[in-house]
């Protein structure tokens, strides 16, 4: 593997020993230029090694992710080879994770508990992510090309989508909902509890009761994600009760901002009719839904069970 390091004439040159016969020693720098000429393909190529050192393919993930105020995340959690690309698009997406948990704590509007989840939701995904990128190691495998050898790898590998995209945090709240051979992601994301909120084009304008039309000019298109964060958001339907003395009653008590969202493009995409409502996460993670208990009289108490993590919140 070459890849480019500057676009002009520093590049990074890869290639496998075997460890058992040789080490970085074994490998000086005039050994390493006949290499990397013999790769390129031309012997007389003026080659200078800057540097040289050893990485090897190994899956590593964490034990644990937080000790007291510890908390570890991207490669200090999980380190695994590039294959798939998993590595830092799970990295961000512990960053993404924390990054409501810990203002909420450290203001005092949530439990310290609250930060016990972060391990419980993102390690799962971690696990993941570096099983599959093991599972890419032989070159063919990693584009789905079966021979002998790999036959058994390329058959349990999974679809990015589903490892980087369609995952489901599984809480006590939501796991009788899962079904067993469903594992931890859905086919298709559509507003389930547990899941990111689906993106859907909206008009901005077009009925944000609340923090949301900031986003966009009037008459622009933005995504449904992008109504949430940096607080939790409700999505209300057109044809839905008025939440607004809830979610006014919710914010003073609990300290937490709630951007309250009546637009009417995003609730057949979470499979609800028009008078549904759904509360997300500032992460963009569905925390409850009208269909599963979600109304003006009991959003106190899965806000409240949100932030101290009872066995009610998800």
């Amino acid at each position: 593997m070459i890849l480019s390091k500057n676009n002009t004439d520093e590049w990074s040159f890869h290639f496998e020993f075997d460890p058992q016969r040789e080490s970085l020693e074994d490998f000086p720098p005039q050994r390493c230029a006949e290499l990397v000429r013999a790769a390129v393909g031309d012997p007389d190529i003026k080659v200078e090694i800057l540097a040289g050192s050893t990485w090897d393919t190994g899956v590593h993930v964490a034990d644990a992710y937080r000790v007291g105020r510890v908390l570890l995340a991207g490669d200090a959690a999980h380190r695994h080879a590039p294959w798939g690309g998993f590595g830092a698009n799970t990295g961000i997406a512990d960053a993404h994770n924390l990054a409501w948990k810990l203002p909420a704590v450290l203001a005092g509007h949530a439990d310290p508990a609250l930060l016990d989840t972060y391990q419980a939701e993102r390690r799962p995904r971690a696990v993941l992510a570096a099983a599959q990128a093991r599972l890419r190691t032989d070159f063919l495998a990693r584009y789905g090309v079966v021979t002998t050898e790999n036959e058994k790898d390329v058959a349990r590998q999974l679809d990015s989508a589903v490892i980087m995209t369609r995952y489901r945090y599984i809480s006590s709240a939501v796991a009788d909902d899962v079904a067993a051979a469903d594992g931890e992601w859905v086919e298709q994301l559509s507003g389930q509890v547990g899941t990111r909120l689906p993106h859907v084009w909206l008009e901005a304008g077009s009925g944000a009761e609340s923090g949301a039309d900031s986003k966009a000019g009037q008459g622009e298109q933005l995504s449904s994600l992008d109504l949430c964060g940096p607080g939790f958001a409700l999505l209300v339907g057109p044809e839905a009760a008025d939440w607004s003395q809830a979610v006014q009653a919710v914010s003073r008590e609990t300290g937490i901002d709630i951007a309250l969202c009546r637009k009417g493009e995003w609730f057949d995409a979470c499979e609800l009719p028009a008078d549904g409502a759904v509360l997300v996460r500032p992460d963009a993670h569905v925390a409850a839904r009208s269909d599963r208990g979600l109304s003006p009289e009991t959003l106190p108490g899965i806000v409240r069970a949100l932030l101290s993590r009872t066995p009610a919140g998800f």
